[in-house]
């Protein structure tokens, strides 16, 4: 795993070669041309079965390797260069794969917030109206996109909601947990409690995410105050 911020990009470089592992991300494109609803027709080229792995593979440590490398304070060229082909690869996956994937949402959220950084607008714009349009979308993929959108008034709504529903209140939190751990003690296992976790990972970021919308409604209702001249704030 490289350390530095030069051994990163040559990393990133080296990934982001036409011809790399194969041409693995011309083979996904090329497969996403003919797929439908993760289907191929009959007289289809022969992709490997292990193609979609291999391209969430690629996109999410192109993905890592842009994020740390602009948190070593690289080269945010060549970040932008590993978020770009991270969300080729992961899109490549979603755009005609199989509907009813279990983490197909997850992918799709990570591709748009990809190409959101690597300065791509009107493609992460695409995107991200989507997974703000459709209700099969979790709450926390949904604030996610509209954050990113700046779309504080979406945000609001749907933070309401889901306090308002009660999903983000302790009880709740507590009864998932009690729930799972009667589950597991049934079943005489040592199962992870999914449900439990899931119910306070949600209620976290959606605190945090909370937080953050105050923070930049309150540091943009200050800037909107303050006297400007041509070179900034006065």
């Amino acid at each position: 795993m490289p350390t530095t911020s030069e051994a990163i990009a040559a990393d990133i470089a080296e990934a982001a070669t036409a011809g790399f592992r194969g041409s693995l991300v011309a083979r996904g494109q090329a497969r996403a041309i003919i797929w439908r609803d993760g289907a191929l027709p009959p007289d289809a080229p022969a992709f490997a079965p292990q193609l979609s792995y291999d391209l969430h593979s690629y996109g999410y440590a192109l993905l890592g390797l842009g994020l740390r490398l602009l948190e070593l304070g690289g080269d945010a060229t060549q970040a932008r260069t590993a978020f770009e082909q991270a969300a080729t690869a992961l899109e490549s996956v979603i755009a005609k794969g199989n509907r009813g994937e279990v983490d197909r949402d997850f992918h799709f959220v990570m591709a748009a917030a990809s190409y959101h950084l690597a300065h791509y607008s009107a493609r992460a714009y695409s995107l991200l109206a989507i997974v703000e349009a459709d209700e099969n979308f979790s709450p926390t993929e949904r604030v996610l996109a509209q954050l990113m959108r700046r779309n504080f008034r979406g945000f609001r709504r749907t933070a309401l909601d889901y306090w308002a529903s009660g999903e983000g209140s302790d009880e709740h939190i507590i009864h998932a947990i009690q729930g799972a751990t009667e589950a597991v003690d049934r079943a005489g296992g040592e199962d992870f409690l999914f449900d439990g976790l899931d119910a306070a990972l949600t209620d976290g970021f959606m605190a945090a995410m909370s937080l953050f919308a105050q923070a930049w409604s309150a540091e943009s209702a200050v800037c909107s105050t303050m006297p400007w001249n041509g070179s900034g704030p006065a």
